[in-house]
């Protein structure tokens, strides 16, 4: 559901990127938290948002699952602006449609950070 919503906004098709949310439906985009009741505010939810994204890692949780995409221009949008960059939104789905949309910070890489120096252990 989360790769089919971003097929379809990437494309440019933002009435069928709408058509993946719930009514009603949290979003927050790096702003304040909004309650959307109608499509019409949905679809223009989806219109306001500049760039594509292909999706490149999900973290399901217990409640939310948290996408990772890079970002992608869109037809439609005057520019992203941010393309290749990586972003993040953690989604709560019911229904088998999108009830929560909340961008997040992107979650560091699974597994050991290798690159990391360790400090020597002091005795």
């Amino acid at each position: 559901m989360i790769t089919a919503w971003s097929n379809q906004l990437r494309a440019g098709h933002v009435k069928a990127a709408a058509r993946y949310f719930d009514l009603p439906v949290i979003v927050q985009n790096a702003s304040p938290v909004y309650r959307l009741t109608s499509q019409k505010d949905v679809l223009e939810f989806n219109r306001t948002l500049p760039c594509g994204a292909h999706v490149v890692k999900t973290l399901a949780g217990d409640r939310y699952t948290v996408a990772t995409f890079v970002l992608t221009e869109r037809p439609g949008s005057p520019g992203c602006g941010a393309t290749g960059k990586l972003a993040a939104t953690a989604f709560l789905l019911r229904h088998g449609k999108i009830s929560e949309w909340r961008r997040v910070l992107v979650p560091p890489p699974l597994g050991p950070a290798s690159n990391l120096k360790q400090p020597p252990l002091q005795s």
